[in-house]
């Protein structure tokens, strides 16, 4: 989920907003009278205004809210079940797990913000940090306010969690220094992205800790099987979110396609979506659900292998914004149908 719950698509910002949007083929020409006219605008603007456009640019709600929704709903329900237990997620668990995993994607978000600073001021003038929308110092504070939120939430509802959560901050502090292995990682683009797909499985073991940890019993052995997965949807999600026709590719976005090539980065995600779908029938039978996950797994399949066939013979319009729907898609699907089959009791 690196993540488009983690990194919306570089080159992409631009055009989710109606208002900010420029053709590719202008951005060269227009961008810096177009920073220009755009400052003077935003001078104006209250904080809360311009933090409102930077998360419909960078991190819209409405749909990282529903993706992290399904996540939390489905770790929770899934730990319950495994350890014997089928009931609904408790409200008040679920909205501290709910509102503690959307505020750190929010913060992987920002710490890329950071990270990426000098190469979106060279080469995505166009984007809110860049042209001034908003400031890293304001971003930051946004930082340090999601972090409190999530120190006080979980302090109240449950202090032990704040030991499991230090692991995902950790992380964090980590991905936000590149490991303080900069120049090695871009040169290794595989381990980079192996590398910033733990953070999944960290998350995921706090959302399943939000379950078993506040009833006082020890994490199921079958939730393994549901961290491996989280692990290989990011790797899903990541390679979807950065596959590109040739006629998309920008200069200065780095996406897989255009450092593997559009066929080779299909098939490295195809393999990632099988391993997917083997740990999600792995995990459905772990809790008792086996026959229903499986088939609606193999529909999904077939879905995405038509979309993946599409993709590499030049049939699919827009492949950036197309496979990073499907992606998501696979990901909302698979998380809701291991939250909610264990309550439709069907083996």
């Amino acid at each position: 989920m690196n993540t488009m719950l983690q990194r919306q698509s570089r080159g992409k910002c631009g055009q989710e907003s109606g208002q900010f949007a420029l053709p590719r083929h202008r951005r060269g020409t227009f961008a810096s009278r177009s920073a220009d006219l755009l400052l003077d605008k935003t001078a104006q603007d209250s904080l809360l205004s311009r933090l409102w456009q930077y998360q419909f640019e960078r991190f819209p709600l409405h749909k990282h809210g529903l993706l992290v929704a399904a996540f939390s709903f489905a770790g929770m329900s899934l730990s319950s079940s495994l350890r014997g237990q089928v009931a609904l997620p408790d409200l008040g668990a679920f909205l501290v797990c709910f509102m503690t995993t959307l505020s750190t994607f929010l913060m992987l978000r920002i710490a890329d913000e950071h990270k990426d600073k000098e190469d979106d001021a060279m080469f995505r003038p166009y984007l809110p940090v860049p042209r001034g929308l908003v400031s890293l110092k304001e971003l930051r504070c946004a930082f340090v306010a999601c972090a409190l939120l999530q120190v006080v939430f979980n302090a109240f509802f449950c202090p032990a969690l704040l030991l499991v959560l230090s692991g995902t901050w950790s992380y964090l502090f980590l991905m936000s220094k590149e490991f303080f292995a900069r120049e090695w990682l871009r040169k290794k683009p595989a381990a980079y992205l192996l590398s910033h797909m733990v953070i999944l499985p960290l998350v995921d073991a706090y959302i399943t800790a939000c379950d078993w940890l506040p009833a006082g019993r020890p994490a199921p052995a079958g939730l393994v099987l549901f961290l491996a997965l989280s692990f290989f949807n990011g790797i899903v999600l990541e390679l979807g979110r950065k596959i590109r026709s040739r006629g998309e590719e920008e200069t200065g976005v780095e996406t897989y396609s255009a450092l593997w090539g559009l066929k080779q980065s299909i098939f490295l995600w195809s393999a990632a979506v099988a391993v997917a779908a083997v740990l999600t029938v792995l995990t459905a039978a772990a809790s008792g659900t086996l026959v229903l996950v499986s088939v609606l797994t193999f529909v999904m399949l077939i879905v995405l292998r038509r979309v993946a066939d599409s993709v590499v013979k030049g049939t699919l319009p827009r492949v950036g914004g197309r496979m990073e729907t499907v992606s998501a898609s696979w990901l909302l699907v698979l998380y809701i149908c291991l939250g909610l089959t264990p309550f439709l009791k069907l083996g």
